[in-house]
């Protein structure tokens, strides 16, 4: 089997996941990710069409892996809310290095500030995850603006966290404190 054959489209998804971040969207090109995978640009027209069909694919895989899937999962599961919350904690702090590591869903929104399908995907991203977090809260026995705002601040805190790894900061344990802190019952004034 040639390495063309063994190339799977998820192959050149990650490899360009890869390179958005440590590259920027700029990286995203088929020359250079065929170099990165040693292997023909040829080999990349047996899975996409074009380097646009590729940035599609990479946004479509994320939405699907990434968002979809997880919450999808995480609802089917016979849980608490505040486990639910801990699962995605879990899963946010995983470096997923196949993908460029935790930096990909930041160089994923640094891409949709330049492109408007990107930042459209990104915005469907959000807001699903949103929704699905403040769900969460909701199980919990938060309502209305008190699940939302603690929602709202969770994610704000992965992000930034996110930003934070690239100076040491670990993502996952300070999460764990902010997720266990917004579930206690605060005075939300």
């Amino acid at each position: 089997m040639s390495k063309k054959d063994a190339l799977s489209a998820e192959d050149w998804l990650k490899a360009g996941f890869r390179a958005l971040v440590a590259e920027g969207a700029k990286g995203v090109r088929v020359e250079a990710l065929a170099r990165a995978l040693k292997i023909s640009k040829g080999s990349f027209y047996w899975h996409f069409a074009d380097a646009a069909a590729l940035k599609s694919a990479m946004m479509e895989f994320w939405y699907e892996n990434a968002t979809r899937a997880e919450i999808a999962s995480l609802r089917s599961a016979n849980v608490s809310g505040a486990e639910r919350l801990r699962r995605v904690v879990g899963f946010a702090g995983e470096a997923r290095s196949e993908f460029g590591g935790v930096g990909v869903e930041n160089a994923i929104r640094e891409w949709g500030r330049s492109d408007a399908a990107v930042r459209r995907m990104v915005q469907r991203m959000e807001s699903e995850r949103l929704a699905f977090l403040t769900e969460c809260f909701e199980m919990e026995g938060f309502v209305g603006e008190s699940a939302l705002w603690r929602s709202q601040s969770l994610y704000a805190c992965l992000i930034g966290l996110e930003s934070l790894h690239l100076v040491g900061v670990q993502v996952s344990g300070n999460l764990e404190r902010q997720l266990e802190l917004l579930l206690s019952r605060l005075p939300d004034t």
